[in-house]
């Protein structure tokens, strides 16, 4: 008794402690910020003056179209989204030093508000970009004061609807605002690199995420796509996957196959380098329904932010005799009726009357009395249809509908039904949209619009209480008769919190939150829900995959992640079931894959990676060539960390399909690998590993630890599925 009093003790003391050390850094920080930022009338200039000495000559864009808006590219058709941003949230998250360069007007939107759709794109630069597109920090630095700048003229264009809805612009007054949003740009990437410029994920700690659909400054990276195989194939060999190289705009593809002559290696099978079409910038594609019964890899592709026009491209990949072809083919058969133009970067649709192109537009005139509505291009008939959002005739400062993807809802059957349209910065008065100007509200709430896309159905609009922390969300189809929802991840506590207040891991773990809306636009707050104990933080670094199975009613939830051990590195693998109704989710499966670096190296497909490190197997300098297979390994795990991961359905000719899961080595897909689970009871069991490599040692977790089910094993071995904290703490990339 006396010992666990003294242990209380203890620990009410020292949370004391904590505290009033907590506070006594926070509430001057607190003062300092609100002075700072009472200020701005004097850190304006100064700023603007700053921010011109820093980037003394940064080439701005000469239009004033608007930025693009990130967008996922769901990698099979089975796979409903990809939860991208790591549950960190999405923000524009200037210091008040920064802000303070900003003298907004009174009752105007905060600065973080307006230059929010720059910073959203931003942040997932930092961290996805260097994983997916190879950017470095500039790359992602230039594209946001590049973005900022049109945002600027997006505002000022707003601003002048409501101050002088008629009147032309002068050509002094192009030149004034053309100047003003140059110094704005530079001050909003100042502000951020002051504020974040740490944050910046590179090597490594960088994740695999598409995100971006104009990636004008990627010029050297690998996305992977499945495709329908039949069970001939799959007994055959075929993973059912192709590997497309992107490189100085023109692209190779490569389909992953086991070499028929060597099953422990997968087949070279590259097809030529063909050049991209006309002058767009190279952009990945997704699984589109084309009509006529046929789907095929579809990119929408634009010649860049400054140019409107849109190309309709389709992805022509065969494989044939152990041969790869690729050709891209524009405004296929049987599309008829591909628009050349498009303001804003839109998805292609599958509906009852035909393919169709969804994407946000203006309604009316540009002034302050136009509203914001849906475009509906029928890509067969021509025919268009716009949906007003929302029962308003007029809605101010659009440009906050460019913040979020546009999301598209389907059905069980596959058809598009709903559009969802995702902002910050208004409210709802009984379904019409307002517009306060100041924007106040918009960090704690977001605007939800769920659109029919049924000519003649209205809208249902309402304000749901989600943080920036809890961005971003997306549309997820439950079980049958469950509806839909919005879903989304977010860490608990960040970890400057627990420093101070002894949070323990438990608590600050990843929550799963789901909001319902229904036809009469209520929303339904789900209880945010927590995760099962095989799942750490670090298992949403890596963006979790929502798929959906055959004979598993519930949607399934693929999460990864992949240790730091510089030598056997391992990918874990968990499948959960999306079932809001249990608290954990309850798991369908875990299962663990090592992979043995030092007999990868050696490969002949890992050549490059050798000959980039100076790393020759037959060296005679036993020191120099120690010290570049370590470099040669440490860019190999760099590689895996960095990998991309997707879902596929495998056809076994028996029962329902296997579950493939896909690993595509980051540049270099014929060190990839496959991991195939049987399908059976409503959960999953492990079946083989392609190829069947002795380096890849994969098996499900039982208690813990790995049980090997290779026929080729060496050795019976355990792996603990537990990682050390040191490790824990390694892999879990925080800020």
């Amino acid at each position: 008794m006396a010992k666990r009093l003294r242990t209380v003790l203890r620990w009410f003391s020292v949370g004391i402690i904590r505290w009033v050390l907590w506070t006594l850094l926070v509430i001057p920080l607190l003062l300092g910020a609100a002075s700072i930022q009472s200020l701005a009338w004097l850190f304006a200039p100064f700023g603007g003056w700053l921010a011109g000495f820093v980037y003394p000559s940064l080439p701005f864009p000469a239009d004033g179209e608007q930025p693009p808006t990130f967008r996922q590219f769901p990698p099979s058709a089975m796979t409903q989204t990809v939860m991208g941003g790591r549950g960190e949230g999405l923000n524009c998250s200037l210091p008040p030093v920064g802000k303070a360069f900003f003298k907004a007007p009174s009752g105007s939107a905060d600065v973080s508000l307006h230059f929010r759709p720059s910073c959203v794109m931003h942040d997932l630069c930092y961290r996805h970009g260097a994983a997916t597109y190879g950017y470095t920090q500039a790359d992602c630095d230039y594209a946001l004061q590049a973005s900022a700048f049109r945002m600027c003229r997006q505002v000022r264009k707003a601003e002048k609807a409501v101050e002088k809805p008629q009147a032309a612009k002068s050509a002094e007054e192009e030149k004034v605002e053309f100047e003003d949003c140059q110094k704005q740009a530079k001050k909003v990437l100042l502000g951020v690199s002051l504020g974040g410029g740490q944050s910046f994920r590179a090597g490594e700690d960088s994740t695999y995420f598409e995100y971006d659909p104009m990636p004008e400054k990627a010029d050297d990276y690998v996305i992977a796509r499945a495709y329908e195989i039949s069970p001939e194939q799959a007994a055959a060999g075929e993973l059912g996957v192709f590997a497309y190289h992107f490189h100085r705009n023109s692209v190779t593809a490569q389909a992953l196959k086991v070499n028929p002559g060597n099953p422990q290696r997968l087949l070279d099978s590259r097809s030529a380098a063909v050049p991209w079409p006309g002058q767009y910038i190279p952009t990945a594609p997704t699984a589109e329904w084309l009509g006529g019964g046929e789907s095929a890899l579809m990119a929408l592709s634009r010649k860049g932010a400054f140019n409107t026009n849109l190309e309709f491209v389709k992805f022509d990949t065969r494989f044939k005799d152990g041969k790869t072809t690729l050709n891209f083919l524009t405004c296929p058969i049987p599309l008829k009726r591909c628009p050349v133009d498009s303001p804003a970067i839109g998805k292609m649709a599958r509906m009852a009357d035909g393919p169709a192109l969804i994407s946000l537009k203006r309604v009316g005139s540009e002034s302050a009395k136009a509203s914001m509505g849906l475009g509906q291009w029928n890509l067969e008939t021509a025919e268009r249809i716009t949906h007003r959002l929302g029962d308003s005739p007029s809605i101010g400062s659009r440009y906050r509908f460019l913040q979020n993807e546009l999301l598209l809802e389907k059905d069980a059957e596959g058809q598009n039904t709903h559009a969802w349209v995702l902002a910050r910065g208004y409210d709802t008065d009984d379904g019409s949209i307002r517009t306060p100007e100041d924007g106040q509200g918009y960090r704690d709430r977001m605007l939800v619009v769920r659109q029919s896309l049924i000519s003649g159905k209205a809208s249902t609009t309402t304000s749901l209480p989600v943080a920036e922390s809890g961005d971003p969300l997306f549309v997820v189809r439950l079980a049958p008769g469950a509806g839909v929802a919005l879903a989304g991840l977010q860490r608990r506590s960040p970890s400057w919190w627990n420093m101070f207040s002894g949070t323990t891991p438990d608590e600050s773990a990843t929550l799963l939150t789901l909001w319902h809306l229904q036809d009469d636009g209520n929303s339904i707050e789900k209880p945010p829900i927590s995760l099962p104990p095989p799942l750490d933080q670090t298992f949403i670094d890596r963006p979790p995959m929502v798929v959906d199975l055959a004979g598993i009613a519930a949607p399934v939830i693929v999460w990864t992640h992949v240790s730091d051990d510089r030598q056997t590195p391992a990918l874990d693998l968990v499948l959960t079931a999306l079932d809001p109704g249990q608290s954990p989710l309850p798991v369908l499966g875990a299962f663990k894959c090592e992979l043995s670096l030092a007999e990868q190296i050696d490969l002949a497909a890992a050549t490059n990676i050798r000959e980039k490190a100076k790393y020759e197997k037959d060296a005679n300098d036993s020191s120099a060539k120690e010290a570049a297979k370590l470099k040669a390994l440490k860019d190999l795990l760099r590689r895996w960390k960095t990998s991309q991961t997707l879902v596929s359905s495998k056809p076994n000719g028996e029962g329902p399909a296997d579950l493939a899961v896909t690993t595509v080595l980051n540049g270099f897909p014929r060190l990839s690998f496959q991991v195939v689970l049987k399908n059976e009871n409503g959960g999953f069991t492990y079946k083989q590993v392609l190829p069947d490599a002795p380096h890849f040692k994969c098996g499900a977790v039982e208690n813990g630890t790995l049980v090997s089910r290779q026929a080729n094993q060496r050795r019976n071995s355990t792996v603990r599925l537990a990682r050390s904290s040191t490790t824990s703490e390694n892999t879990s990339g925080r800020e």
